[in-house]
């Protein structure tokens, strides 16, 4: 096994020399093998030797692992070829009214959520924190999102974990850049989206939604890190640590009376081992629990289809592992993409999915890598799809849509559309004057620096743009 797991480094450093560096390190083919990678070097050292199940799972993750790598290492040239020589331009786009209605919508729907449930986890955790109380946050944590009393979660985690943190996050930054003076909507809309994140104690959404932030900044910043990446990167430590002491995510490796130092270290302990050693566990043991089970010919999949309908609570299969294993329904053990894939279709099963999740992400990397020009909201889209897709680790292929992959679509085509737009005008316009388009529809036309055109004020209003360049952070 060790032997095995020291071909696929080698393979994944062939990967990262002709591939990432010719295409992007931020492209849904490079997130997806990242994560894959943590993921089969986190599982090898837990594996038991003595045991047939284990051994089979570790070489399977081996092989269809390796599989992803090479065949997206075929396809990396058409992928490069693809990408503009030049950085891309960004465009400025001002939110109108459809992102503020949309923003509207998604708040009164969160706010319902919450309202149904009859409480926010994040909010009677820190409460219990503040003053010394003994509030159940594990009880109403798991309220939050599979209590008798919730309805619709996965409706619900379309606006609540997709389009109100993106529009927000889009409106933030498209202000900023157009130098809008609207610090405290900026502000109250960011602390709108963590809520709505963070708010039913589940933090897996808000990481995946910050590396989508992040993506997002740097692809309006010509696929560079952005200035200021230190300082975002301290928020989000912050707003993760907090959350995570509020929540009391980590109470069971903390002793009684421990100060709130030592639950700091043990937050920070408690997210790598997560993130390096609790998935891969668990992935293990839903293995060993599938394996003994004859193979589903993919109902299990339709299952977790029907889900989506209302009404339809889909597959059960995560909380039947966590009762077995731990004696309480009180939680999910969710099977990794492979296991899931060996679940539903036999052996063939996760080396067919390596196959095509590798035609998949490339595709959609040379999509998402090959427009010479973007604004906002279509920056917004790609980085939640590159992200949404290339995240994607346990569980079936409805995983990713209930984490709000079609949400991120939508945006990455209402932003295409709005360049369209863009260009459209320019046509009509000087070829040597830019013009930026606002959600609209309405074309402005972008005055050079020292150019004066004929009944135009020396001037430039709130809400024009300041400067033609795309760079984020100043």
């Amino acid at each position: 096994m060790w032997l095995g797991l020291t071909v696929l480094l080698v393979v994944f450093t062939v990967f990262v020399q002709t591939t990432l560096r010719t295409t992007s390190w931020i492209s849904a083919t490079a997130l997806f093998a990242y994560v894959q990678m943590v993921f089969v070097v986190g599982t090898v050292p837990l594996l038991d030797p003595s045991s047939h199940v284990d051994q089979v799972y570790g070489a399977m993750l081996l092989v269809v692992v390796g599989v992803f790598l090479v065949v997206s290492m075929v396809f990396a040239p058409a992928v490069a070829r693809s990408i503009p020589q030049t950085s891309e331009r960004s465009e400025e786009y001002l939110p109108g009214l459809g992102v503020g209605v949309a923003i509207a919508v998604s708040l009164g729907v969160v706010a319902l959520y919450y309202a149904t449930v009859g409480h926010v986890a994040l909010f009677a955790g820190i409460e219990s924190a503040v003053e010394g109380g003994d509030a159940d946050v594990a009880t109403l944590r798991l309220a939050s999102y599979s209590g008798e009393r919730y309805f619709a979660p996965g409706y619900v985690n379309q606006f609540r974990v997709a389009l109100l943190p993106a529009l927000a996050a889009v409106t933030i930054v498209s202000w900023r850049r157009a130098g809008v003076p609207r610090r405290s909507l900026s502000i109250a809309l960011a602390v709108i989206a963590v809520i709505a994140l963070l708010g039913t104690g589940q933090r897996a959404a808000f990481i995946q939604f910050t590396l989508c932030v992040f993506v997002f900044l740097v692809l309006l910043n010509a696929r560079k890190p952005p200035r200021g990446s230190l300082r975002f990167g301290a928020i989000f430590f912050v707003l993760l640590t907090t959350a995570t002491l509020a929540l009391a995510r980590t109470a069971r490796g903390v002793a009684p009376g421990a100060t709130v130092f030592d639950r700091f270290l043990e937050s920070v302990g408690g997210a790598i081992g997560r993130f390096f050693v609790d998935q891969q566990r668990s992935g293990i043991i839903t293995f060993r629990y599938v394996y003994e089970m004859p193979v589903q010919d993919g109902r299990e999949w339709l299952r977790s289809l029907q889900g989506l309908l209302p009404g339809s609570r889909g597959s059960s299969l995560a909380n039947e592992i966590y009762a077995s294993v731990y004696g309480t329904p009180r939680g999910t053990a969710t099977p990794s993409i492979w296991a899931s894939a060996y679940h539903n279709f036999g052996l063939a099963g996760p080396l067919v999915l390596s196959v095509v999740v590798a035609l998949l992400l490339s595709l959609v990397s040379w999509l998402g890598l090959r427009a010479a020009r973007t604004n906002e909201l279509h920056s917004m889209g790609v980085a939640g799809v590159f992200v949404g897709a290339g995240m994607w680790a346990t569980g079936t292929p409805v995983t990713p849509l209930n984490n709000g992959l079609a949400v991120f679509v939508l945006l990455w085509l209402v932003g295409s559309r709005a360049l369209a737009r863009n260009s459209a005008s320019q046509a009509e316009l000087r070829p040597d004057v830019p013009s930026r388009v606002n959600s609209d529809g309405a074309s402005h036309v972008r005055r050079h620096k020292g150019e004066r055109f004929p009944g135009r004020p020396r001037t430039v209003p709130y809400g024009q743009p300041r400067r033609s360049t795309g760079q984020v952070g100043r």
